[in-house]
């Protein structure tokens, strides 16, 4: 009767560890049940914002093409201004400079002519006062 008591109460001692064994994991799955929620509720906002964030960055990079072309087509209008200004300045010299020749030619023309008209002054009173 001793052996039966032992084991009815080895019996009973597992049948309790069992049931204890039994609660405790399922208060752990609940728990790790309600964190895989938690968590895939987590998940599901985080790939909705990087959803979100790649939708604006994709717009951004548009965004940029465009500015990055416009400074291209800016850069090149520039290169092109200060060419088509050198080519202008180059011809105003240019032109100025031969309008200075001509005016320096046409100022000794000038006083050559003055000149002339004072000698024939000079020989024309010469003849006056001779005759």
């Amino acid at each position: 009767a001793d052996e039966g008591t032992r084991c009815a109460q080895v019996v009973g001692d597992c049948q309790a560890q069992v049931k204890e064994s039994s609660e405790s994991f399922k208060v752990e799955h609940t728990t790790i049940h309600r964190r895989k929620e938690e968590n895939d509720t987590i998940l599901t906002e985080l790939f909705a914002q990087k959803r979100e964030l790649l939708a604006k960055l994709a717009e951004i990079d548009k965004r940029l093409e465009v500015a990055e072309l416009a400074a291209r087509e800016i850069s090149a209008n520039e290169t092109r201004l200060e060419a088509n200004m050198r080519h202008v300045s180059e011809e105003l010299s240019a032109r100025l400079s031969m309008e200075g020749q001509r005016q320096e030619e046409l100022m000794e023309e000038q006083r050559e002519l003055t000149d002339a008209s004072a000698l024939a002054r000079a020989v024309e009173s010469d003849a006056t006062a001779r005759a």
